[in-house]
């Protein structure tokens, strides 16, 4: 589990409290609607420590391309 930061349409940034054993995730966006969340592939793309402890990491979403 993570806190998310910020989030685009192309990626998010979440504070993570420790590190990952992959740069591949699942993020999982809860939503108002139905269903209740979104999960989202993702890989991670940049990673920086902080003072406390948790990592900041950076998230590009991996979605399909759009058919042309």
């Amino acid at each position: 589990e993570g806190c998310g930061k910020d989030i685009s349409q192309s990626g998010m940034g979440v504070y993570l409290p420790r590190e990952l054993p992959t740069s591949d995730v699942l993020i999982e966006v809860p939503s108002t609607s139905q269903p209740a969340s979104v999960t989202v592939p993702a890989v991670i793309v940049r990673i920086k420590r902080c003072a406390d402890g948790w990592s900041e990491a950076g998230a590009v979403f991996r979605v399909p391309a759009p058919d042309a």
